[in-house]
């Protein structure tokens, strides 16, 4: 497959050159003698006292617009053919040049729910794959207009393998094609059969915003009451995880025990919101709630600022609750900072909001040579 995807782009380079040629075959002696520029003839030069080798002769200024037509062809055709390559080359180029090589037939596309995806590009070796996917909107449907999300509902299958560690970056989105592309990279739990490969995803959450605002640290618990929780998860630095140690003991970490600052009944399933900042035997805690995910993403990025200078070494953790009978998952950001540099410090909150799923499973299968 792969030698007859390299024979085709041959062929279609052959064919823009046939074109350019054609295009220059087609000078004929009107539309040169039209592109001349008039010189003096020999009798003009005479008359005006202009020596012979001084002045162009004919046949010296049809050669110079034979020239100058030809060149007028190749300014003409360049823009043309750069309006020719797929977009789908271009995008390769710019995010992932490794799979030139691996640009699929346009027939592998998946078609539900008023939406495509197509699989654009793929390379598989042994364990490790990456693929280029496309989402697109249907004739009378409008649902990709911009970024969008995976949801992490992607996956790469074939004969006795799955996908075991997966990355999903957004590349961008084309307006003139309405096509969304992700670049994604897979790790399977054995080797990858090449034979018959099954690429799903199973949703799309088709709105995706990212919202900054500043949060602020002029009410601050500073006797805070805390608690233990079983965590799911914790993120953070060598150097992080070194300062705020004493917050955590295997899977149970302490935090702020959120029921003693606000209301828990006004916690909304569907909203992304601060729900606590304490500031505890030199920690600064910043607690969270996202809601719930069962048919969104949502997440908040800090960045904690100190003179100017973003603070490196925090850490965080997250974990769920169960509020008013629904299970919401909480994270909480700790910087071991001193009193002196919190009075200095400036946070910063970016707000990551997916939702608007669509249900697709949409599903591809092929074969890789």
């Amino acid at each position: 497959m792969m030698k007859d995807r390299v024979r085709i782009k041959s062929e279609k380079k052959l064919k823009r050159e046939m074109k350019l040629l054609e295009a220059i075959g087609l000078l004929d002696d009107a539309m040169i003698e039209d592109a001349m520029i008039e010189g003096p003839t020999i009798e003009d030069t005479r008359t005006a006292g202009v020596t012979i080798e001084n002045a162009m002769t004919k046949g010296a200024a049809r050669l110079v617009a034979a020239v100058a037509a030809i060149a007028a062809c190749f300014i003409i055709a360049i823009p043309v053919f750069a309006r020719e390559i797929p977009t789908i080359y271009r995008i390769i180029d710019r995010y992932a040049p490794t799979l030139a090589d691996y640009i699929m037939p346009d027939e592998l596309m998946d078609e539900k729910e008023g939406v495509r995806m197509q699989v654009e590009a793929v390379r598989i070796e042994g364990e490790d794959a990456s693929l280029v996917v496309s989402f697109s909107d249907l004739p009378g449907y409008d649902r990709i207009s911009g970024k969008v999300d995976l949801y992490d509902s992607y996956n790469l299958s074939s004969f006795g393998t799955d996908t075991s560690i997966g990355g999903c970056s957004f590349l961008e989105y084309n307006e003139q094609e309405d096509k969304a592309y992700f670049l994604i990279d897979i790790m399977g739990d054995g080797k990858y059969e090449k034979e018959k490969i099954q690429f799903t995803v199973r949703t799309l959450l088709t709105r995706v915003s990212a919202l900054e605002q500043d949060i602020p640290l002029t009410e601050i618990s500073n006797d805070p009451v805390l608690k233990e929780v079983e965590i799911s998860g914790s993120g953070g630095g060598v150097r992080g995880r070194e300062l705020c140690s004493k917050l955590i003991n295997g899977r149970l970490a302490t935090v702020i025990a959120i029921s003693e600052l606000i209301d828990m009944d006004g916690l909304d399933r569907d909203d992304l919101s601060v729900t606590g900042i304490a500031y505890a035997d030199g920690i600064l805690h910043v607690q969270s709630c996202r809601g719930s995910e069962e048919d969104a993403e949502r997440h908040l990025q800090l960045k904690l600022f100190l003179d100017g200078q973003e603070y490196e070494d925090g850490m965080g953790v997250c974990w769920r609750e169960v509020v008013n009978g629904e299970e919401l998952i909480f994270d909480e950001e700790w910087y071991a900072v001193s009193p002196e540099e919190l009075a200095k410090s400036h946070l910063l909150g970016i707000f990551h909001i997916a939702d608007s799923p669509v249900q697709g499973d949409w599903k591809v299968i092929t074969r890789i040579e």
